[in-house]
């Protein structure tokens, strides 16, 4: 089966996320990037913190490129 995925375009999160929440999710990009590389396809922030809701968390998706990689503390 082939289907196509289109890529939508980025959006303002710095104005639709809680301030706090977007620099801590963002700090802890830059430092995931740091570390994996070209193994990292993309940093998603969802739940209560990106939907403006007064979170408790901050939920973050991570996408490898390669899961054979060795992880390390």
């Amino acid at each position: 089966m082939k289907f196509q995925v289109k890529k939508s375009r980025p959006r303002e999160v710095e104005k639709t996320i809680p301030s706090k929440d977007f620099q801590t999710a963002q700090k802890f990009a830059e430092r995931i990037y740091k570390e994996m590389g070209t193994f990292i396809r993309g940093v998603v922030l969802f739940g209560s913190a990106a939907k403006k809701k007064k979170a408790h968390d901050i939920d973050i998706l991570i996408i490898l490129d390669d899961v054979r990689i060795q992880f390390n503390e």
